[in-house]
C-alpha cells in the first residue's frame, strides 16, 4: 500500500503569501535599526547570491562595517526562522485537514495500525513499539526561551492566517500583533553572552513540556490504544513514546553537573508533571457537579468525598467534587515532599505520621501560578486541612481509577472522555518523574574511581596497570563473591570519587522515591572493552544499585569511534557470557540497550564511512542478541542535525538496517 508523503510545502500559494508578508515586516524591523542604507546593502548581497557573482559577494561583504555585519546577520539569522515557521504552519494545518476528512498520507497512525493489523505478530509489534526522544543540552541546540516564546506568539498568528483571508478575524490587529513580535524578535539578543548553567538548562528544557510535549504525547498514547481496541487488538501497558532527559544526568565532560543537578533535574520534572495534575484536577473539580440525589456513587468514591477537604455546605451533595479535592490536596501534598528533596527515610516516615498543614510558607514557591489563581477558594481551604501525600504515582492512578470505575458502575461513561480520559493516560505515560533521566559518564573516570576503590580496600594496587583479562578477572571476583562495599573504608578519597559516589547515591535515592522509571540506565562514553562496563557495575554495587541478581540501572556502553563500532561485536559477545550479565538482563526484561555515536563516527571516519560502520554493527549486534534470545536494542546519538550526524528523523528511522528495531528506540 503505497501512501503520500507530506511536505512542508503542500499550499506554496499560501506559504508565498506568507512569507511576503513575514520578509515586508522584517525589512521594516530592518530599516528601523540600520536605515534605509542598511536595509538596501542586505538587499545588494542576496541579489548577488542569487546572481551568483561569489566574487563581488565577498568583496561587498567585506567592505561592510561591523555594526552593518550585526544587522546583516540578524536579518539572515531570522528570515529562515520566520520562513520556517510558516512551513511548519502549513504542516499542521495539512495534518489536521487530512486527519479530519479522514484522508491517506505517509505516517497516519490510523494507516499504520491497518498494515500492522494485518500481521500475524501484530499484538507483539504494538505492545512493543516505544519511541523515545532523549532531550539534550548542545550548545549547538540550545535556544533561548525568549526567542522559544516569540516563535510560539508568530506560529499562532499564522494559524489564525487562513481565519483572517476569511474574514473571520481582525486583518488590522492580527497585522499590527504579527508586526510587533517580528519588531521585538529583531531586536532581541538570539544567543546568550553568558554560558548556560546546568540549572537553566534543566528549567529551560521543562518549557517544551508544558507548551506542547505532555499534551501531544498524551493524545497521541490515547489514540494508540483507542486505535488497538478497535482493531480487536488486547494490548496490556503499550508505552508507543515515552521521553528521556540528559541533563543534570550527563556528566561526561561537564564538571557543573553533580548529585544535586541530578536531584535538580529530577525533582523540576516531577513539579512540571504534578502541577499539569493539578491543573487537570481542578478543571475536573470544577465539572463535575454531579449530584448524590440524581446520580449514585461507589462505596471507594464515597469514602474519598469524606476525607475531602471541601466541607464547603454547598458541596454536601457533590462526591465526585470533594472526592476530586482529597485528590488535588494529596498531590499538593506530593508535590511540596518533592520540592523539599528530602528523600531520606526517616524524613518519608515522619511525612508519612505527621499531619502536614498546607498553609507553609513554602507552597507559594512550589504551586504554580495558574494553581495558585484557578484553586483560589479551594486552595485556601486545603490550607486549613491535614493531608497525606502519594508514595508512588500507582496510588494517584488508582483513586482516579475508583472515580472511573464508579463513573462506569452508574452508566455515566460519557463523562470519563476529555479532561478524565487525559489524566489517566498521561499518569501512566509519566507517572511522577515525567521522563527518564540517562546518567553518562566517561569510561575514563570509572577506572579511575574503581582503581582507588581497590587500592583503598587493600585489593589490587596498581588495577591500571593490569591486562584486561586480569581487569575483569578482579572486577567479576568483586561483583560475583565480596558483598561489603568498598568505600566502607576511612582512607581519604579523592575529589572525583567523591563526587561520583555522591551522585551513584543521589541516583538510588531517586529510585527509591519517585520510581524505578526516573533513572533506567547509565551510559559509558568510549567504551573500549568488558571492563570499563564490569567497572560501572562495581561503582553501581557501592550504591547497592548492582548484586549478583539484579541490575536496578542497566549498563549501557557506548561505541563512538569507527574503531570502537568495529570491536563492538567482540566485546558484547564476551559481556553478555558472563553468567551474572545474563542473570542482570533476565530480570530487566530480557533486553540490551547500547548507544551507537553518529557525531564523533562522522568526524572520525566521515560520512560514508561512519554509516556503513554503523549498520554493519547494528545488524552484527542484533545477530549476537537473537542467537542469546537477548532483545538488543539501539540508541541513536544523532545529535539532531545532518552536520552531527542527524537528518530527518522520520528517513533515519526508516533507514536503519532491517529487523534491528526490536523494542524501545530511544535518540537525541
Amino acid at each position: 500500500m503505497a501512501f503520500n508523503k507530506l511536505e512542508s510545502s503542500n499550499n506554496q500559494e499560501i506559504i508565498s503569501e506568507e512569507v511576503g508578508i513575514l520578509k515586508e515586516l522584517l525589512d521594516d524591523a530592518t530599516r528601523g535599526m540600520a536605515g534605509e542604507q542598511g536595509l538596501t546593502t542586505i538587499q545588494h548581497l542576496v541579489e548577488l547570491y542569487d546572481e551568483g557573482d561569489y566574487v563581488a559577494l565577498t568583496q561587498a561583504i567585506s567592505e561592510m562595517t561591523n555594526d552593518d555585519m550585526v544587522v546583516a546577520s540578524r536579518y539572515f539569522s531570522l528570515l529562515p526562522l520566520l520562513i520556517n515557521i510558516s512551513e511548519d504552519v502549513d504542516l499542521a494545518y495539512e495534518v489536521n485537514h487530512k486527519n479530519n476528512i479522514d484522508e491517506s498520507y505517509l505516517g497516519k497512525l490510523s494507516e499504520t495500525f491497518d498494515v500492522v493489523a494485518e500481521s500475524d505478530n501484530a499484538r507483539d509489534i504494538l505492545e512493543h513499539v516505544n519511541v523515545v526522544p532523549v532531550l539534550t543540552a548542545h550548545p549547538t541546540q540550545v535556544q533561548r526561551k525568549t526567542m522559544l516564546e516569540l516563535t510560539n506568539h508568530i506560529h499562532e498568528l499564522l494559524r489564525k492566517h487562513r481565519d483572517v483571508k476569511a474574514g473571520l478575524i481582525n486583518k488590522d490587529k492580527w497585522y499590527a500583533d504579527l508586526r510587533r513580535y517580528v519588531e521585538i524578535m529583531m531586536q532581541t539578543d538570539i544567543i546568550r553572552e553568558k554560558k548556560l548553567k546546568v540549572k537553566n538548562e534543566i528549567t529551560n528544557v521543562m518549557e517544551y513540556y508544558n507548551s506542547s510535549l505532555i499534551k501531544a504525547i498524551t493524545n497521541l498514547s490515547h489514540e494508540f490504544k483507542r486505535l488497538a481496541v478497535e482493531k480487536g487488538i488486547e494490548l496490556d501497558n503499550p508505552t508507543p513514546i515515552t521521553m528521556g532527559m540528559w541533563i543534570g544526568g550527563d556528566r561526561d565532560g561537564n564538571p557543573f553537573v553533580t548529585a544535586e543537578t541530578l536531584k535538580l533535574s529530577a525533582t523540576v520534572q516531577s513539579e512540571v508533571i504534578l502541577n499539569y495534575y493539578i491543573e487537570k484536577v481542578d478543571n475536573l473539580y470544577r465539572s463535575f457537579s454531579l449530584s448524590s440525589r440524581l446520580t449514585e456513587v461507589s462505596d471507594t468514591v464515597a469514602e474519598m468525598a469524606k476525607h475531602s477537604p471541601d466541607t464547603s455546605v454547598y458541596r454536601e451533595n457533590e462526591p465526585y467534587r470533594r472526592a476530586f479535592s482529597y485528590i488535588q490536596s494529596k498531590l499538593i501534598q506530593t508535590l511540596l515532599f518533592f520540592k523539599e528533596g528530602n528523600f531520606s527515610k526517616d524524613r518519608v516516615a515522619k511525612r508519612l505520621s505527621e499531619n502536614v498543614r498546607l498553609g507553609s510558607a513554602s507552597t507559594g514557591e512550589v504551586v504554580a501560578d495558574y494553581v495558585q489563581q484557578r484553586l483560589s477558594q479551594s486552595l485556601q481551604a486545603v490550607s486549613q486541612q491535614t493531608t497525606e501525600f502519594y508514595e508512588t504515582a500507582d496510588a494517584f492512578h488508582d483513586d482516579l481509577l475508583a472515580i472511573k470505575n464508579s463513573l462506569l458502575e452508574n452508566d455515566d461513561a460519557v463523562l470519563i472522555s476529555g479532561d478524565f480520559e487525559e489524566l489517566l493516560q498521561a499518569v501512566e505515560v509519566f507517572g511522577f518523574y515525567l521522563a527518564t533521566i540517562d546518567m553518562r559518564q566517561d569510561s575514563s573516570v570509572h577506572e579511575a574511581c574503581v582503581a582507588e576503590l581497590l587500592k583503598s580496600a587493600n585489593i589490587v594496587d596498581n588495577y591500571s596497570e593490569l591486562t584486561e583479562v586480569e581487569k575483569v578477572a578482579v572486577l567479576l571476583k568483586e561483583l560475583q563473591e565480596d558483598p561489603r562495599t568498598l568505600s566502607s573504608t576511612n582512607v581519604p578519597k579523592s575529589e572525583t570519587l567523591e563526587k561520583e559516589l555522591a551522585i551513584f547515591r543521589t541516583a538510588r535515592l531517586l529510585k527509591d522515591y519517585i520510581g524505578e522509571d526516573v533513572i533506567k540506565q547509565h551510559i559509558i562514553s568510549h567504551t573500549e572493552s568488558v571492563s570499563d562496563m564490569f567497572e560501572l557495575a562495581i561503582l553501581l554495587k557501592e550504591v547497592g544499585l548492582v548484586d549478583t541478581e539484579r541490575a536496578r540501572v542497566q549498563i549501557v556502553p557506548l561505541f563512538e569511534t569507527i574503531e570502537d563500532l568495529e570491536n563492538s561485536n567482540d566485546i558484547m559477545k564476551q559481556y553478555l557470557g558472563y553468567d551474572i550479565v545474563k542473570r542482570w538482563i533476565k530480570n530487566s526484561n530480557n533486553y540490551q540497550e547500547i548507544m551507537l555515536g553518529y557525531s564523533d563516527s562522522n568526524k572520525d571516519g566521515g560520512y560514508l564511512s561512519s554509516g556503513w560502520t554503523l549498520y554493519k554493527a547494528q545488524n552484527e549486534l542484533t545477530k549476537i542478541g537473537e542467537e542469546r534470545g537477548i532483545k538488543i536494542t539501539f540508541f541513536h546519538g544523532r545529535g539532531g542535525t545532518v552536520g552531527r550526524g542527524g537528518g530527518p528523523s522520520y528517513d533515519a528511522i526508516t533507514s536503519q538496517p532491517f529487523g534491528t528495531i526490536k523494542g524501545p528506540y530511544p535518540f537525541d
